[in-house]
């Protein structure tokens, strides 16, 4: 369901959490968090459309996002792509 629900919408993003300010400003307080220090490894389940995950990449020496969702996965790999992130995850 999930894999058919982001390849269906338009740019992966069925929620719209790349477009909405308050999704933006709840992923920024969540990496707001971790704070200007760096963290050893950090696992995000449900990775969604990446957009959590951009903010996470470069407070983490080691990250695992994962998504039920091949898609998903897709979308996040793209987002990171396009900000210049880490690529290498699957």
């Amino acid at each position: 369901f999930f894999d058919m629900l982001y390849r269906s919408t338009p740019g992966g993003d069925p929620w719209s959490f790349a477009a909405e300010a308050k999704e933006q400003a709840r992923f920024d307080h969540l990496a707001s968090v971790v704070g200007v220090r760096k963290v050893g490894r950090c696992l995000e389940v449900g990775c969604s459309t990446g957009e959590l995950t951009r903010r996470l990449v470069d407070l983490t020496t080691y990250l695992v996002a994962l998504d039920v969702a091949p898609a998903a996965v897709e979308t996040t790999r793209s987002v990171l792509e396009r900000a210049g992130g880490s690529t290498g995850f699957d």
